[in-house]
Order: C-alpha cells, then sequence, then structure tokens
C-alpha cells in the first residue's frame, strides 16, 4: 500500500436534503511505483464525469452527480482558476443559519 501524504475531506449534497461526507487520501506513490495525483488537482476533470466511483475500505459508493446540488472541499483548492470561479468570497449565510426570516406582509 502506497503511503499517505495529503487527505481531502469531500462532503456531498444531494437534491434529496442528505449529505454524506468522504475522506480521500492521496498518496505518495501509486503501487507499483507511479506518481498518483491528487484530487484537488483532478476536480475540473472530474466535475465533467455523470458518476464518481469511491472505493471504500468496506464498499464501493457510485455517486451520481446529476443528484448532486453541491460538493464541499476542505481544505479550499484556491488554485482551481477559470471564468466560472470567484476568488475572495465570505459565506454570508453562517450568520443567519438557525434563524428564521419572514416576509412583512403587503398592505
Amino acid at each position: 500500500m502506497a503511503e499517505v501524504d495529503h487527505c481531502t475531506e469531500i462532503t456531498v449534497y444531494f437534491l434529496d436534503g442528505r449529505n454524506e461526507s468522504y475522506t480521500i487520501y492521496d498518496s505518495v506513490a501509486a503501487p507499483g511505483g507511479g506518481q498518483t495525483q491528487r484530487f484537488a488537482a483532478r476536480i475540473p476533470e472530474m466535475l465533467q464525469q455523470p458518476w464518481w466511483i469511491l472505493h471504500l475500505a468496506e464498499q464501493t459508493v457510485m455517486l451520481n452527480l446529476s443528484n448532486v446540488i453541491k460538493i464541499e472541499v476542505r481544505p479550499g483548492v484556491p488554485h482551481l482558476q477559470g471564468d466560472s470561479v470567484l476568488g475572495n468570497v465570505d459565506r454570508a449565510t453562517a450568520l443567519r443559519q438557525g434563524r428564521k426570516i419572514f416576509a412583512l406582509p403587503d398592505d
């Protein structure tokens, strides 16, 4: 087995409201001595795929990305660049989490 160099946590949010988290271990070298590519470097390519297949120790999980509304990645991947990437962003909803906001009735 390859030596673990780095890990990434992803949380997948599904359209039905469920979410699941996974830890992805990046290794220094793949079996047979070949170099592996870190998950963060593969994100643009992977987002083009309709399915992700995750091999866990006890099972294999297949994710259909058409049922996914959001994927959070920790630690962040600030090296991603492109027309659809916004940098220097703060999450504003964290301040309102847990509070209900009611609209005032029209007169």
